[in-house]
C-alpha cells in the first residue's frame, strides 16, 4: 500500500498503519513473563512492525445487558431505486453487551437489517433477513 500513487478520483490514497485504528475489547486472563494472555484472540496483528498496539485498562462496564429484538418485519418507506433519503440501519446495536436480534426482517434499507456498533459487545443475530 505505500506504493500507491495518490489518487482522489479512483479513492487510491497512500497511508499509515496509525490511520487505521482498530479497537478490540478483550478480558486478560494471564500476566507472565513479559507476555499476556487474552480470553479470545484478535483478527489483526499487533507486532511493532505492522504499527503496533497497546493494552487500556477500561472502567467498570454500564452498558445494556441481556436484551432482545425479536419476530419484526421492518420496512422503510423510499421513493424509488435513486432515493437516498431513507431508513439506512433497520436495528443498530450500540453501547450494549450479550444481547440479541433474531427472526427480523427488513425491506428497503439502504445499508443493513442489523449494525453493530464499536461499543457492542457479544451480540448474537439469528435469522435474520
Amino acid at each position: 500500500m505505500d506504493h500507491l500513487e495518490d489518487d482522489p478520483k479512483a479513492g487510491a490514497h497512500n497511508w499509515k498503519p496509525e490511520s487505521y485504528v482498530q479497537k478490540y475489547e478483550r478480558t486478560v486472563t494471564a500476566c507472565d513473563d513479559g507476555s499476556i494472555t487474552i480470553h479470545v484472540g484478535v483478527p489483526c496483528t499487533i507486532q511493532e512492525n505492522f504499527g503496533g498496539g497497546e493494552i487500556i485498562r477500561v472502567k467498570p462496564d454500564r452498558r445494556m445487558s441481556h436484551c432482545g429484538i425479536e419476530n419484526m418485519k421492518i420496512v422503510s418507506e423510499y421513493d424509488g431505486e435513486d432515493d437516498e433519503d431513507h431508513g439506512w440501519k433497520a436495528v443498530e446495536m450500540n453501547a450494549i453487551r450479550d444481547s440479541w436480534v433474531r427472526n427480523v426482517n427488513a425491506f428497503h434499507f439502504g445499508y443493513s437489517c442489523v449494525s453493530i456498533e464499536d461499543k457492542a459487545l457479544r451480540i448474537t443475530v439469528q435469522d435474520c433477513k
